[in-house]
């Protein structure tokens, strides 16, 4: 990040009302973020960089993992694990996929396995 991204950073920490919990868990969470632009890149547990998407491009993308001409319609896990080996993150990305996978009117009708002890946790 470059100098100006750091004043503009901590501006808009100032700025903030919250407490100082809050502020502190930004600062936290800020250490895994890189901003590139224009794209926003995250460190992940598993120390490769993902890429940021927009709320937007999510639906997209997990149809894309998800859905896949030689097959596809796999259990949300797979879907997150297709998502992240592309790549790819956004915070809820779990969740998001476990929805995804219930809401696929395919899924639903060949009954793929959507066991909750396979899921993560959010």
């Amino acid at each position: 990040m470059c100098h100006h991204g750091m004043q503009t950073f901590a501006i808009t920490l100032s700025h903030l009302r919250a407490s100082k919990v809050v502020k502190k868990r930004l600062v936290s969470d800020a250490k895994y973020y890189i901003w590139d632009d224009p794209y926003l890149w995250r460190l992940c547990n598993d120390q490769v960089t993902h890429r940021c998407i927009l709320k937007s491009e999510i639906k997209l993308v997990l149809h894309f993992c998800h859905s896949k001409t030689e097959g596809g319609h796999y259990g949300s896990m797979r879907t997150t694990w297709k998502v992240l080996d592309c790549g790819l993150y956004w915070p809820t990305i779990f969740r998001e996929a476990h929805r995804f996978v219930l809401t696929c009117e395919q899924c639903q009708r060949f009954g793929v396995a959507l066991s909750q002890k396979n899921e993560m946790p959010q």
